[in-house]
């Protein structure tokens, strides 16, 4: 997984601190941070698809709230001591989209626009 930025255009690269809402230095806003989770998916070392999962993530007090785009929403504790169930959640949710697009696909329904994710246009440089 790489970061990305959470909305546009977008290519697998190393996108660092532009990739999240809010500015790596200076003056914070009191504002949920956006990023971008680019994924590949199909088999390792081959070419291929890059996806882009969503998430807005907010501190409430003593709690880390994670909301994936076109899923769920996760509370952690803080200090974050696992990550493994936010993991599991990212996994289910792009896991989710493609059962559905099969099922929906198998059952004759066609034209659905919400996935919850961007694919890139291209593979990442060499």
């Amino acid at each position: 997984m790489l970061l990305a930025p959470p909305h546009g255009p977008f290519e697998p690269t190393a996108w660092g601190d532009r990739a999240f809402s809010a500015p790596s230095e200076g003056f914070q806003p009191l504002a949920p941070i956006l990023f971008g989770l680019a994924a590949r998916v199909g088999e390792q070392g081959a070419e291929g698809e890059w996806l882009r999962v969503t998430l807005e993530c907010v501190k409430e007090g003593e709690t880390f709230t994670v909301h994936i785009h076109g899923g769920g929403e996760h509370r952690f504790p803080l200090p974050l001591q696992d990550p493994s169930e936010l993991f599991a959640a990212l996994l289910a949710h792009i896991q989710g989209f493609f059962v559905r697009a099969i099922d929906d696909y198998e059952h004759g329904r066609h034209g659905q626009s919400d996935m919850g994710f961007d694919f890139s246009p291209r593979p990442p440089p060499a």
